[in-house]
């Protein structure tokens, strides 16, 4: 997908795409981690033109007529599913540099933080906060973007306020 000069072409069509999704997604209750990992999958399977992103619509739209049904499956039969889902997910961890302590201890509180705070999006604050502190504390400021920084900000604005 990268071009010669190593660029995303047309990716400010598809970040704004995202960014609706994740501002009217928010608006509605949803976890702003969602949208992004619809997209990403729907990408990574082949999805160039948007139909992944509206099939992946139309079924969620189609699971609400379906979700009283689905509240009959207890938790216990669907907990194998989401173990098998969640190991899936682990194989990025194989690219961590392990041997920086400033990358590898953030992702640990990250991926820790989740199952503990009933929450995706907890862990990724927990694990943000953490990365940015690590590299302040260990005189590594310089690889941390100013992005970061203020999403750290704000993230310590959301917990003291």
């Amino acid at each position: 997908m990268i071009d010669k000069n190593g660029k995303l072409p047309r990716v400010k069509q598809a970040l704004f795409a995202d960014a609706v999704g994740t501002t009217v997604g928010s608006m509605l209750g949803t976890s702003t981690v969602t949208t992004y990992v619809e997209s990403a999958s729907g990408v990574a399977e082949g999805g160039r033109t948007g139909l992944t992103a509206l099939s992946t619509a139309g079924m969620f739209a189609l699971a609400l007529f379906f979700a009283p049904i689905f509240l009959m499956v207890p938790g216990a039969a669907t907990a194998p599913a989401l173990i098998l889902v969640g190991s899936f997910m682990l194989s990025p961890i194989l690219k961590i540099n392990f041997d920086d302590y400033t990358e590898s201890i953030p992702v640990f509180l990250t991926v820790i933080m989740m199952p503990l705070a009933y929450s995706i999006a907890e862990g990724i604050v927990f694990g943000m906060l953490s990365y940015v502190l690590l590299k302040l504390l260990t005189g590594k400021h310089k690889e941390v973007s100013l992005v970061m920084y203020i999403l750290a900000l704000l993230f310590l604005a959301k917990f003291f306020f």
